[in-house]
């Protein structure tokens, strides 16, 4: 349970932490690869290099490899320190990393080079969200405050998203997309520096020596691949999220037939971005009254419904009526999703297993992405209905999975405090959910 009257000692630290994820959370949504620089980036291979849709997501997708190995930084971070601290200067570095990354971007208009400089920002920010996510569930487990620090980085994250997205749709439309795309990486490569610099003074940790894996560590990270139940969840997860998705495919759609601009398209992106806040909401209102197995079921239905709307998508009141809802319907299929996988969790394994979980969440959705995107291309020639239909029926199709969960009658809200520690790791990097499957976006 959470504390709600943490010693003075606590508060201090309390205090300290939740500037810090305020930062870090900014940071992170205005600078992945998903954020500021999302919609100059596809502008730019869209309208100054002329690629097809499918060329743009296989682009984007290379950019998943930083996300899919995040257990190996974690695993670094906590058996190799650096002058003696695990976390602060592990977080400095990635986080000056991904700044070096970004303003080289800003001199850049060739696709290799951007594509490895976007590839030194990815493991920066992959690197800070995985050591970030350590500190919260070691400071949760110790001050017993988890749930308000889920809380804080969902906000901080959205409130970068609602930004990002209103600004990256702003210098698409004003600016032309060499200097659309340019003027981003400048943004982003100013979010990481306040975290960069404050880390050393806001994040609390004791200095440690160079220490190998103890025995019963060893044990519990290999019990985790004997593990039946964590691999049932790692495979449920995986499936869920490899449905077409058919975020690009969307956004030439909607340049190209409903001539929506580039401004309305990044206020689309906002908006998806509030659903997502208001659905957070939702679920926490809907997990007092139903078992997590039924929020399975709603979340998957509403899913179908979710993708099946973008059809109607035909004028901009309604797609601004569709994001909005689409970002609800998205955050609770995301929230009940990430709560199997917490249930799933081994209790004194909890950074390890659950980066592994997220990995896998990465690399489905990665996957999806590309998977709808060469269906537009190549089998739909361009057109998107097709790819919305085949989301919606996959979506559905994913019901049939969730019995073998064995979830019983646990509640969508019965957290322990280890497995609200284990939501504290939860950043949507993450991606937008915007359109197509449990969990996607352009």
């Amino acid at each position: 349970m959470n504390s709600p009257n943490p010693s003075p000692g606590q508060a201090s630290l309390v205090r300290r932490l939740l500037i810090f994820i305020a930062l870090v959370n900014l940071a992170e949504g205005l600078g992945q690869v998903g954020g500021v620089i999302n919609q100059p980036l596809v502008y730019y291979l869209k309208e100054a290099l002329g690629w097809a849709p499918d060329q743009v997501t296989r682009y984007i997708a290379l950019l998943i490899i930083p996300w899919v190995i995040k257990p190996i930084y974690g695993l670094l971070s906590d058996f190799v320190p650096i002058l003696g601290y695990r976390r602060r200067p592990y977080l400095i570095l990635a986080n000056l990393l991904t700044v070096g990354g970004f303003l080289w971007i800003t001199g850049l208009t060739a696709p290799a080079q951007i594509l490895i400089a976007l590839y030194i920002t990815a493991f920066g920010m992959a690197a800070s969200s995985t050591i970030t996510e350590a500190v919260l569930v070691e400071t949760g487990n110790k001050v017993g405050m988890s749930g308000r620090f889920l809380n804080a980085q969902w906000m901080w994250f959205n409130v970068a998203s609602v930004t990002a997205s209103l600004l990256g749709g702003w210098l698409a439309q004003r600016l032309s997309p060499h200097s659309a795309f340019h003027t981003a990486a400048w943004i982003a490569a100013f979010a990481p520096i306040g975290a960069a610099l404050t880390a050393w003074f806001l994040v609390a940790e004791d200095r440690t020596a160079v220490q190998p894996p103890r025995t019963d560590e060893n044990v519990l990270l290999s019990g985790i691949f004997k593990n039946r139940q964590f691999w049932i969840v790692a495979g449920f997860l995986f499936l869920i999220n490899i449905v077409p998705s058919f975020g690009t495919p969307l956004y030439y759609h909607m340049v190209d037939d409903l001539r929506f601009s580039q401004q309305f398209i990044g206020i689309l992106s906002a908006l998806a971005a509030v659903g997502s806040v208001l659905g957070s909401f939702v679920y926490a209102f809907a997990a007092r009254r139903m078992t997590l197995k039924w929020l399975l079921y709603l979340s998957i239905a509403l899913g179908v419904i979710g993708n099946g709307s973008y059809v109607l998508m035909s004028s901009q009141v309604s797609a601004i009526i569709i994001n909005v809802v689409g970002g609800v319907f998205g955050m609770i299929a995301l929230v009940a999703s990430l709560t199997v996988a917490a249930h799933a969790v081994p209790e004194k394994s909890t950074g390890f297993a659950f980066a592994l979980l997220m990995s896998v969440n990465n690399l489905a959705g990665q996957l999806s992405s590309n998977l709808g995107a060469w269906m537009f291309v190549h089998w739909f020639n361009n057109h998107l209905n097709p790819v919305i239909y085949i989301a919606a029926a996959a979506t559905a199709a994913t019901a049939l999975l969730v019995p073998m969960l064995k979830l019983g009658d646990q509640g969508g809200n019965q957290l322990t405090a280890r497995r609200n520690s284990a939501l504290s790791l939860v950043h949507t990097g993450k991606k937008r959910r915007i359109s197509g499957g449990m969990a996607s976006g352009f």
